[in-house]
């Protein structure tokens, strides 16, 4: 199924993860941080944007909504060390010539190829990378979400 427009649902597996959240209302553009969802719209609290005069906004689906997510690319050396010991159960040895990002993205040697594809498939990594706020569904790419490191402020 392919995604259309964000909406709560897809906001939803988020939620943990306090992302950004930009909406446009009446012509004004606003975002907040994405603290509540239901079947028909989000909560955002901290709300800013031109004419905000509440910190926290309820924003329905049709308004359109635009989380701000991270591309899987700008995972740190730090959090591929946490995903390998996540998806292996206890801490994987760098070896010499090679990092936690290497083995997530890279052939290194004594493995077949990039290792991240399968670690998605790993729930408890899954969720972690949702918690952290990585757009694992390719939102970014067609535009219905967009690229954190590109907020200004």
């Amino acid at each position: 199924m392919k995604i259309k427009k964000i909406d709560s649902r897809i906001a939803a597996l988020y939620l943990w993860s306090s992302i950004l959240v930009e909406f446009e209302r009446q012509g004004s553009v606003y975002f907040g941080e994405l603290v509540g969802c239901d079947a028909y719209s989000i909560t955002l609290k901290n709300v800013q944007g031109d004419h905000s005069c509440r910190s926290d906004y309820r924003v329905f689906n049709e308004e359109g909504l635009a989380p701000y997510l991270r591309r899987l690319e700008s995972i740190t050396d730090e959090e591929a060390r946490e995903l390998c010991e996540i998806f292996y159960g206890e801490p994987v040895r760098e070896k010499i010539g090679w990092s936690h990002l290497d083995f997530l993205f890279q052939s290194v040697e004594g493995v077949s190829g990039p290792v991240i594809g399968s670690f998605i498939g790993s729930p408890a990594v899954w969720l972690k990378l949702l918690e952290w706020g990585f757009d694992l569904f390719g939102l970014v790419d067609a535009g219905l979400a967009k690229d954190v490191s590109l907020k200004n402020g």
